[in-house]
């Protein structure tokens, strides 16, 4: 498809793109309009046109579809007119990730995406996420990622060869809906990444956050499940064995089918994880008294260690429930040690078992003024 793009790209850093529904005072501005189908082919061709450093791809208010990955370079910031405005469908049976790091292997470093949506539009896929591969140090805000078929962003790297994996990213002011996955997931080398004011409602997998990796930090966020006849995960926040210094803050996390927040020491010690001044509501919505708000540990021969919880709330939430978890927070395993769990508060009748609970677990923990 021949466009406007194919010229000396360092006289301009900046490429305006229309979409075939957009207004026509918006179609006489732009270096390029779409035209509904296969567009990512126009605004992959602007960004390949860039100069080596980067530079702006600006996509008018107005649908896109896709029908490919868009691969990203360093220094490329993509930009709308609002994520109610400037919306990215995958088109059906693409079966493919929506954006990309184009050079997997290295990376992509300090690229920007804001005001716009991203519709994966799940139901007529089989494969894809929405953001997927090593990126790296890039900022994601005002996004909205919705009906994503796997993950709507998935930090994956297999190994920090370039000097980094996929880390020191930032989401900020983003909302999340019905990934069929999950909404975020951090693999092992997936580190350091801060996630700050994201909602994320009725993902359908495991989990609606996967951490595998260290350092991440979720702060100021809210991770909601649904009704009782809905879809959604078993776990709010799910931390895996091997993950270490991540931290929970001020976060609500509600309406889960197992645990609201579970950390998994399943394969191996998770160590130094901070869990303060979060509100869990209105889990274990599968079973009753099985589950927890908070749980901590494995039976098995690993342990959660040097962890800090302080300062939660669990409450049984607006919705009338069934079912209710066994503890508000429970910490359990012979290896796990040296925990501080301290003012934590829950209202009673709002779980079975009790507020605190130590079943099985280590030594020299710090368990004291919790309420009741």
């Amino acid at each position: 498809m021949k466009t406007p793009f194919n010229r000396e790209a360092t006289r301009e850093a900046t490429f305006v793109i229309a979409a075939a529904d957009s207004t026509t005072e918006s179609k006489a501005q732009a270096d390029s309009v779409c035209h509904g189908v296969d567009d990512d082919v126009v605004i992959q061709d602007a960004i390949d046109n860039l100069p080596a450093g980067g530079g702006k791809i600006y996509l008018l208010a107005g649908n896109y579809s896709i029908s490919d990955t868009i691969l990203i370079d360093g220094g490329t910031y993509i930009s709308g007119d609002g994520r109610t405005a400037t919306i990215i469908t995958l088109a059906n049976n693409s079966d493919c990730d929506m954006f990309q790091p184009r050079d997997q292997a290295n990376g992509c470093h300090r690229a920007m995406f804001e005001h716009f949506m991203v519709d994966g539009n799940k139901d007529n896929q089989s494969a894809g996420n929405g953001f997927y591969g090593r990126f790296y140090n890039c900022y994601f805000n005002d996004l909205e990622v919705e009906s994503v078929y796997t993950w709507g962003f998935y930090a994956y790297a297999t190994d920090v060869t370039p000097g980094w994996g996929a880390q020191e990213n930032v989401w900020n002011n983003s909302y999340f809906w019905r990934s069929g996955a999950g909404s975020l997931r951090f693999s092992p080398y997936g580190s350091d990444n801060w996630i700050n004011k994201v909602s994320s409602w009725n993902s359908y997998g495991t989990e609606d956050v996967l951490i595998e990796g260290g350092m991440n930090k979720l702060t100021n966020c809210g991770f909601f499940g649904t009704f009782l006849t809905m879809p959604n995960s078993d776990y709010g926040i799910h931390i895996v064995g091997g993950a270490f210094l991540n931290t929970v803050l001020n976060c609500t996390i509600d309406t889960f089918k197992k645990h609201g927040i579970f950390l998994d020491a399943n394969v191996t010690t998770i160590a130094f994880t901070d869990i303060s001044h979060n509100l869990v509501r209105s889990v274990s919505k599968e079973t009753n008294n099985t589950y927890d708000g908070i749980h901590l540990g494995n039976a098995t021969m690993n342990g959660v260690i040097y962890g800090r919880v302080i300062g939660n709330m669990y409450h049984a939430g607006w919705l009338t429930l069934p079912n209710k978890p066994a503890y508000a927070i429970r910490l359990t395993g012979a290896n796990a040690n040296f925990n501080v769990v301290q003012q934590n508060m829950s209202c009673p009748g709002d779980y079975v078992t009790g507020n605190v609970g130590l079943v099985a677990a280590g030594a020299n923990n710090d368990v004291a003024h919790n309420i009741p």
